[in-house]
């Protein structure tokens, strides 16, 4: 299984193989937790931050969402 920091990598250079678990993995990694579920979209919370993640249960995610979590986890400017 890949290290968090090889699945960040992964993120920004093929966006479009991520799945949800790997994703999933990092933001667990980064402090967040799940806060509640809508249908296959689930809402990760970090409190110390106060930041939101939305990660649907799709494979493949779309772009826009790795590019989201990337934002949140302090990963892309």
């Amino acid at each position: 299984m890949p290290t968090v920091e090889k699945i960040i990598e992964k993120m920004k250079t093929s966006p479009n193989s991520i799945t949800p678990r790997e994703l999933e993995r990092v933001v667990f990694n980064k402090g967040f937790y799940i806060k509640r579920q809508r249908g296959s979209h689930i809402i990760y919370v970090n409190d110390e931050n106060s930041k939101t993640i939305v990660i649907p249960k799709h494979n493949p995610i779309n772009e826009c969402y790795i590019e989201e979590t990337l934002k949140k986890i302090g990963e892309q400017q």
